[in-house]
């Protein structure tokens, strides 16, 4: 999730949440180029994580945060996200499964902490847009979409280990 507090790579100064700050990378610098510096960003992430220092520490789960935009562009239908998909795609979530497989040949766990939640389950940041109402718990379309999202979760780790 692209948050002040977690990462603000794409958040520049004026915008506060993940689809301003996405919404105007892509103003500046076209959908392509930002697919691209998205997709570089989760590679390089994920390479500067020193998994042995982890180990030796004794972890033996990392929680990750992400959006609902983060599993798939068929996730942000009917969602503020849905402007924005294109750049995200699938690269977000094939990223994320290369972190699980990597994060378990380390013997290391994820916690994948659906952090944004269409509609938004609180009015923060954490979905990813400023929110006047948590929407989430008021639409069946939101909750349903959250739990075609787990469905699909589930069957692709039990399909790929």
């Amino acid at each position: 999730v692209q948050e002040k507090y977690i990462d603000d790579t794409f958040i520049r100064e004026g915008f506060e949440t993940e689809l301003d700050g996405v919404t105007n990378y892509i103003s500046v610098n076209g959908v392509e180029k930002t697919r691209q510096d998205l997709q570089r960003h989760w590679r390089d992430y994920i390479a500067s994580i020193d998994w042995e220092w982890l180990r030796d520490q004794g972890t033996t789960c990392l929680r990750v945060p992400m959006g609902y935009w983060h599993v798939g562009p068929g996730f942000t239908r009917g969602t503020p996200f849905e402007s924005v998909s294109q750049v995200y795609g699938d690269a977000a979530w094939e990223s994320f499964k290369q972190l699980c497989k990597t994060a378990d040949a380390n013997d290391i766990a994820i916690l994948f902490d659906l952090h944004g939640l269409p509609g938004g389950a609180n009015k923060n940041e954490h979905s990813g847009m400023k929110l006047s109402d948590a929407g989430f718990w008021k639409s069946k379309k939101y909750q349903s979409l959250v739990i075609e999202l787990y469905e699909f979760c589930t069957k692709e780790f039990l399909a790929n280990g």
